[in-house]
């Protein structure tokens, strides 16, 4: 694709603009964009690095310490790349871990939908603990009636009989 400035050279860089609503898009070569004062010598930036630095996940002295003892795989190191080193840096990481998914979610326990193809042990489980929540807000909310609902929902998903 050819710069839509110039038309002579090919588009290397591409900006989007939002004006009134409208979304213009804007293909340009280098020399174009440097004579609209656009700075094209900007290293490229890896997606670790830009969650690294959304999340504030820079390293830092205490960080270094703490490695998997399965793998030696520094938290630091999982912080930059977002890689673990192995299943075992899971448990080995777990605080730091939580702690960064509450950066960015509300909880570190996943409430989202399912998989189709996962095994039906993770949806009912899914489904009990989503029923579970619901049962606790209507409590909390004293919606007595929709608490009956629910509890009944759960003990039939457990196979208890209503006695």
């Amino acid at each position: 694709m050819l710069c839509d400035n110039c038309g002579e050279r090919p588009a290397s860089i591409k900006i989007t603009t939002r004006i009134n609503g409208e979304t213009v898009e804007k293909r340009l070569c280098e020399e174009c964009a440097k004579k609209q004062g656009i700075n094209v010598n900007i290293p490229p930036v890896t997606m670790a690095q830009l969650f690294a630095a959304v999340l504030g996940m820079q390293p830092d002295s205490s960080d270094k310490i703490k490695k998997c003892p399965t793998c030696s795989t520094s938290f630091s190191t999982t912080r930059m790349t977002g890689h673990l080193g192995c299943p075992d840096c899971y448990e080995s990481f777990k605080p730091e871990l939580e702690a960064s998914l509450r950066q960015f979610q509300k909880s570190s326990t996943h409430v989202g939908k399912v998989a189709r193809n996962a095994p039906i042990e993770s949806i009912i489980d899914h489904k009990l603990e989503e029923l579970t929540r619901q049962l606790n807000d209507a409590v909390r909310e004293e919606r007595y009636e929709d608490a009956i609902k629910l509890r009944d929902q759960i003990k039939m998903i457990n196979g208890e009989a209503d006695t």
